[in-house]
């Protein structure tokens, strides 16, 4: 459903006012939420949970774009937006983690709720150039950064029913995706992110259940989601100055990607009686390492080699290859965990990342610098 709102949002925003599809898009996040507090089974919370992922795709590149427009300078934008988006995933794990010791999880339900509609009157404030068509430059931000290692736990009873549900729907998505008309001539950097986030999402998708069977509690596991976050917030700015020149932005993007491979390997030294505990963590630290220089690099690096009026196309590009490397990283990553365990979705996530990081090799030859 995530993917889908991708897909659907250039044609959605180009209808509406920013200020209205600001508006339907919280609407639509808050009513998911309260749907999903009076589900009646764990089906129908998937299914709300797919709306909500929805209303994510949209507001999230809506309000990236008017950040970066505000701004007036791309890799500056998109490291704000980063930081922002960053910022509001701490929170929202430091809270999940105190709350649900305070809570039950209907109540948290209402509370989002209540803070999400709380926004809404907030919309009226937007300055006069936002309550205008959206622009559609900002596209490949939907799926910034929430994606990479922000995977959260599953619960346990609902694992089975997701999986069950999930393959056919992630099948219908990639085929709508496909023959998305903007692929047909794909450059080489697209290829190699598409390659990267099936990397990304091959190894990612079962990793919270993965860390279930290590021993760690849901605790543990949001405790491992701040360390790589805070390592991510904390090294934007960093990242961003290492931008300035083209040049530079693909050393980053290489150096940022080559770390991969290795880092995707990390969860095998378990069975060289490495302490767990050591292994995740350093593993997160890197990874949120990484995750900063990519998240930068790789917009910047689209933007930076197209041209003015071409910016919104490349964007767009972008965001559906992503968007193609992601669902077939999930169901690819599925697969694998069921047969082969952490050993197979590590082994073939750190090939492709491999894979990957040749393409950009070959992209950063191809591309002038």
């Amino acid at each position: 459903m995530y993917a889908l709102g991708s897909y659907y949002y250039s044609r959605i925003s180009g209808k509406l006012k920013q200020d209205q599809f600001a508006i339907f898009s919280l609407i639509l996040m808050a009513s998911s939420i309260l749907f999903m507090a009076f589900s009646p089974s764990a089906i129908f919370i998937i299914l709300f949970n797919g709306v909500f992922g929805m209303s994510i795709a949209f507001i999230s590149p809506l309000m990236a774009g008017m950040i970066i427009n505000y701004l007036m300078k791309d890799n500056i934008g998109i490291t704000r937006t980063n930081v922002i988006s960053s910022l509001g995933i701490i929170f929202g794990y430091i809270f999940a983690a105190f709350g649900g010791a305070l809570f039950s999880s209907k109540d948290l339900m209402f509370i989002n709720t209540a803070f999400t509609l709380a926004v809404l009157p907030l919309v009226k404030y937007f300055p006069e150039k936002f309550k205008t068509k959206g622009e559609r430059r900002a596209l490949i931000l939907s799926l910034m950064p929430q994606v990479a290692g922000r995977i959260r736990a599953i619960p346990h009873e609902i694992v089975k029913y997701e999986r069950e549900l999930s393959f056919k729907a992630l099948y219908n998505d990639f085929k709508k995706m496909f023959y998305f008309k903007k692929l047909r001539e794909m450059p080489t950097v697209l290829l190699g992110a598409t390659v990267l986030y099936t990397a990304i999402q091959i190894f990612f998708t079962p990793m919270p259940s993965y860390l279930k069977i290590f021993g760690y509690t849901d605790s543990d596991i949001y405790t491992l989601y701040l360390i790589n976050n805070f390592t991510t917030l904390l090294l934007y700015d960093f990242m961003r100055k290492r931008t300035e020149t083209e040049s530079g932005t693909w050393k980053l993007l290489i150096i940022a990607v080559m770390v991969r491979p290795i880092l995707f390997l990390f969860p095998l030294l378990t069975y060289l009686k490495v302490p767990i505990n050591l292994i995740f963590v350093i593993f997160y630290i890197g990874i949120g390492i990484s995750w900063s220089g990519i998240s930068v690099a790789l917009p910047v690096l689209i933007m930076k080699n197209a041209d003015p009026e071409s910016k919104g196309l490349a964007l767009s590009k972008m965001n559906a290859t992503t968007t193609i490397g992601t669902i077939v990283g999930s169901f690819v990553g599925g697969i694998v965990s069921k047969y082969y365990f952490i050993t197979g979705t590590s082994i073939l996530a750190s090939l492709m990342a491999l894979v990957s990081l040749a393409i950009f090799f070959k992209a950063s030859k191809i591309i002038p610098t």
